[in-house]
């Protein structure tokens, strides 16, 4: 048995290198997202095999799904920007042989930081993992990695929702204003009508277990709002005219829900505590509160990164016309 696991390990490693070999040599951009979209999923496979749920879900929703979606959203709105050179393939839409060389010399940089880093480890195999189990019934949580990533390192949890935020910013400053696609010329598919009509409920149940199971099992705010966002471009490519403009009070609140969530959590605890020092007695239920803002600020950055991608984010004026 445990040569079958090896052999396994061996073929997944194999598949991984070949895999992200060909989506780098890829020449058609469409291939190469498609077999990105594949790599994720087998490195989720991958995150699996080493015991970490959690790292797999968040792979297969975000890593594969939801990036693959975005680079097929981007792919879509380049495609109708740039003319096609002669002989048929996609010109540059970076700008040449200096960012190239630019993108070489940061990817170099990368890996050289990478290497020195496992290099430093090398050897330590201990990890913080016996310091988290020791301390975890001042969590409030029966799950390791909730603990980590909402209380031990929540600075670092409310930075990445801030980054998320400022991300989904830069999508409006660029894709409002654009002209955006009409899909009522399109024709509709009532079988995926039906489909998506009947799978977007199922989609928002689950991501509600996953962010009330994350206490104590693989799942949570990522997981959950991942599913929301892969529910948002279901609807979105279905036809569906959803109402992401910012200007709308909705959005802002779902896209700004997480963050203040978080840091009115922070604040609610500084009579008597620092910044995101929660009591052992109500840890649970204010990390639940995180979780279930941070979902619905997630899903609604996922759905709007590919909007803006895919050129459908309309303005008010044009969603009272549609």
């Amino acid at each position: 048995m445990m040569l079958d696991g090896l052999s396994f390990d061996l073929v997944l490693s194999i598949a991984l290198i070949a895999l992200a070999t060909a989506a780098l040599r890829a020449r058609d951009l469409f291939k190469g997202i498609v077999i990105f979209m594949l790599f994720g999923l087998l490195v989720a496979i991958a995150w699996v095999r080493v015991h970490a749920p959690d790292l797999a879900l968040a792979e297969a929703a975000i890593g594969s799904g939801i990036t693959g979606a975005l680079f097929l959203g981007a792919l879509s709105r380049i495609e109708r920007k740039k003319q096609r050179a002669a002989s048929g393939r996609l010109e540059n839409p970076v700008g040449g042989s200096t960012a190239g060389a630019w993108a070489v010399l940061l990817t170099l940089v990368l890996t050289g930081q990478l290497a020195l880093a496992v290099w430093r480890g090398w050897g330590y195999s201990d990890g913080l993992a016996g310091d988290v189990l020791s301390r975890m019934d001042e969590s409030g949580v029966s799950n390791p990695v909730t603990a980590v990533i909402l209380n031990f390192r929540a600075y670092d949890t409310l930075l990445e929702i801030g980054v998320l935020l400022l991300a989904v910013l830069g999508v409006y400053v660029v894709g409002e204003g654009q002209t955006v696609r009409d899909r009522r010329s399109t024709r509709r598919s009532e079988v995926l009508e039906t489909f998506v009509h009947l799978l977007t409920p199922a989609v928002v149940l689950t991501a509600g277990y996953l962010v009330w199971v994350g206490y104590k099992e693989p799942g949570g705010a990522f997981q959950a709002g991942a599913l929301l966002g892969g529910a948002g471009v279901v609807l979105l490519l279905s036809g569906r005219e959803l109402p992401l403009h910012s200007a709308r009070a909705v959005v802002r609140i779902a896209l700004g829900g997480g963050l203040l969530a978080f840091l009115l959590a922070g604040l609610a605890v500084m009579q008597d505590r620092a910044f995101l020092e929660y009591p052992r007695a109500s840890a649970k239920y204010i990390m639940l509160m995180i979780e279930l803002a941070c979902t619905v600020s997630i899903g609604a950055v996922l759905t709007i990164l590919f909007a803006g991608c895919a050129n459908l984010l309309a303005t008010p004026s044009e969603e009272e016309g549609s």
